[in-house]
């Protein structure tokens, strides 16, 4: 039975279920496992024509056609891979929701994954504070995260910004922060268009943050 859903353009929730299109994160964020393990490290890629025959038999038998990528992040270069996959699915008929990393988000990226189904894009914002920003080595900002939810925006995607709290340095103020950096891009953004959800940060064994 497939539980998940996900809402297309005009709104209508539809059934939904996951694949991924790569494993692997380039990326060092302190809070992450598998950091010492090279190769988690290297991005590998399933081919277009590969990920669209999947997805193709998810519709086909079982009338699926809401789908979640659980890509570590999307949208990760050499880019001649992403916009090759985005292109092959330009020709099917998805809804897709997939997480981004958000210094990597421009219109030309946003655009071509409007092409392709996206409605919706997911980033690990984190924090709304700098220094925390800094501490746990997400190699973003805030400034970088509003400019993220402006261009999904712009795209008329929607925006779920992911925010922890209890990292390494957290005060009153840097929470104070954070909650400020939501309620400023509620307020700016149209509509539906920007979520954020706040967790407890988590320092699993064989994590930098641990």
């Amino acid at each position: 039975a497939f539980t998940m859903e996900i809402e297309n353009r005009t709104g209508v929730k539809i059934p939904a279920t996951t694949i991924m299109t790569q494993r692997g994160c380039p990326f060092g964020c302190v809070f992450c496992g598998g950091r010492d393990t090279a190769a988690y490290r290297v991005r590998r890629t399933r081919s277009p024509e590969r990920v669209a025959e999947e997805l193709a038999e998810i519709r086909d038998k079982y009338g699926i056609r809401g789908i979640v990528a659980y890509d570590d992040e999307v949208n990760l270069p050499p880019w001649p891979i992403f916009f090759a996959l985005m292109d092959r699915l330009a020709q099917e008929d998805f809804v897709l929701r997939g997480f981004i990393k958000a210094e990597l988000f421009t219109d030309e990226v946003a655009e071509a994954m409007v092409r392709a189904g996206f409605v919706e894009v997911a980033t690990g914002v984190e924090s709304g504070s700098e220094q925390i920003l800094k501490n746990i080595n997400k190699r973003t900002t805030p400034e970088i995260n509003s400019q993220a939810a402006a261009i999904a925006e712009r795209h008329g995607m929607r925006f779920k910004a992911f925010l922890s709290v209890g990292h390494p340095g957290e005060t009153k103020e840097t929470l104070r922060e954070t909650r400020d950096w939501a309620l400023q891009e509620m307020a700016m953004r149209s509509g539906s268009s920007f979520f954020a959800s706040v967790s407890l940060i988590s320092p699993y064994p064989g994590t930098p943050i641990f």
